[in-house]
């Protein structure tokens, strides 16, 4: 109803007849407070249009909390870990909304829920990941949690916690979110970011790529180096055209003030960094130099490295050398390289011996290429 003044009062829901009367108008409706019924429309004490019930069907069911269940911590550390938020109610059909809200950056992640039947317990499961499919990052989160009745009859209930999210921190983690992000520098010198999560889940079509500045044209390396300054969080290396080497460390979700680690990396023309060569709990970095001599740096665990130590020769064969991890879990990352001809590429592993004076063994096919290839040498294949 709409008064002269423009105000607009609600009175009634599902409206289904009209009638005069001596004192004011009846109609059949409900409202949230009384329900269903017969009420009449007159003039309220403070001169304004009012329902007053006349005569009711039935008594109204409020919607009521019986119980509440959720959790003030959260960790999303290992595939199929979730966040479970539950709400026992003492009636059905309710719709169940969840908004879950990290209060640094105000992104969110939502779910519903409609409690129909016989059915009066809601049970929301958070995946860990932003409604965008992003993962949540670490730190504080506010949450709210409304139920609304689907017949607008016996009132919504609402209510609000907090949890926090301490999902640890990856490698080649930019974001605080225990997610590996994939970092790309633009044609136009810009740096960004990607959270693989988003290739797992509906988003994969829509990467959101985050923005890490520009100015990345002057570096002809770029590194994802691991957590060389003892912080939680993955930092990058770059070398710039004139061979000076220089940290950026991360700070979580940002990349703080470049550092320089040294000159004379112009020496290199290929660098890998990222492993713990030495299982002393700090990333290496291994480089060759134009004569293929194989070089090890150990990191110190502040951002800089120890004296290199040449570990080998005849690297100058490979394209690419990468310091993938433990490829067989023997707790030893291993090094891969790959060399290729007309078209053709073939990938070696080099496994890790916890030694750092000889941190490799002989190198070698994977073992699910090796029916391909002699015995005494790798053999080329498509790759």
């Amino acid at each position: 109803m709409s008064l002269k003044d423009g105000t607009v009062i609600s009175l009634l829901k599902d409206v289904k007849t009209l009638a005069g009367a001596d004192q004011g108008l009846l109609a059949q409706g409900t409202t949230p407070e009384l329900g269903r019924g017969v009420y009449r429309i007159d003039t309220g004490p403070d001169g304004r249009p009012a329902a007053v019930l006349l005569a009711t069907n039935g008594v109204t069911t409020p919607t009521t909390l019986v119980t509440s269940q959720a959790p003030a911590t959260a960790g999303f550390r290992a595939a199929g870990d979730k966040a479970v938020l539950r709400w026992v109610y003492g009636r059905s059909d309710l719709r169940v909304s969840l908004r879950v809200t990290h209060k640094q950056t105000g992104r969110t992640w939502t779910a519903n829920q409609t409690l129909l039947g016989a059915d009066t317990e809601a049970v929301l499961e958070w995946d860990g990941t932003f409604t965008n499919g992003t993962a949540a990052y670490n730190g504080a989160y506010e949450w709210k949690m409304t139920a609304f009745p689907l017949s607008n009859i016996g009132g919504a209930v609402e209510r609000t916690g907090f949890l926090t999210v301490a999902s640890g921190s990856a490698r080649h983690d930019y974001s605080d979110s225990n997610s590996p992000d994939l970092l790309v520098r633009t044609g136009q010198g810009h740096l960004v970011s990607y959270d693989v999560r988003q290739l797992l889940g509906p988003h994969a079509a829509d990467w959101e790529p985050t923005e890490r500045g520009g100015g990345w044209q002057i570096y002809d390396q770029l590194l994802s180096a691991g957590n060389l300054d003892a912080t939680p969080h993955s930092d990058i290396l770059a070398r710039d055209t004139s061979g000076v080497l220089w940290l950026y460390p991360s700070t979580g979700q940002v990349l703080a003030e470049r550092i320089p680690v040294g000159g004379g990396w112009n020496t290199y023309d290929r660098l890998a960094a990222g492993s713990d060569l030495t299982r002393d709990g700090r990333p290496d970095l291994i480089a060759t130099d134009r004569s293929g001599v194989l070089w090890l740096y150990l990191g110190k665990g502040d951002g800089t490295f120890a004296p290199r130590t040449k570990v080998g020769g005849g690297w100058g064969v490979y394209g690419q050398i990468v310091n993938i991890g433990d490829t067989d879990r023997d707790g030893h990352p291993d090094l891969i390289a790959d060399s290729g001809n007309n078209g053709y590429s073939w990938l070696t592993v080099y496994k890790g011996t916890g030694d750092w004076k000889v941190p490799f063994r002989p190198g070698q096919l994977p073992d699910y290429l090796a029916p391909y290839s002699r015995p005494d040498s790798p053999q080329p294949l498509p790759f």
